[in-house]
């Protein structure tokens, strides 16, 4: 990930109306809000993540969380193959 990954994405859009940075806001990003969906594990499938993608728009989209240890079992395998 770049170094400025974040300030990238703050700079892409433009402060709401009578938007107020956070309060730990730095000074490049302050006022520039973005939009970022980070889904849960078996909660949310694929079909919901493009439905998220394509009318929510995120500026940043996370995949959902995934135990490596969950992949390591005999039942993750399976998944996996």
């Amino acid at each position: 990930m770049s170094k400025n990954f974040w300030e990238k994405i703050a700079g892409k859009k433009k402060p709401a109306c009578n938007a107020l940075p956070a309060r730990n806001a730095s000074r490049s990003n302050a006022g520039r809000p973005f939009f970022a969906l980070a889904p849960m594990a078996d909660v949310t499938d694929i079909a919901q993540r493009q439905m998220l993608v394509k009318y929510g728009k995120p500026d940043v989209l996370y995949t959902e969380f995934v135990s490596a240890d969950g992949l390591a079992s005999e039942k993750g395998r399976e998944v996996l193959i």
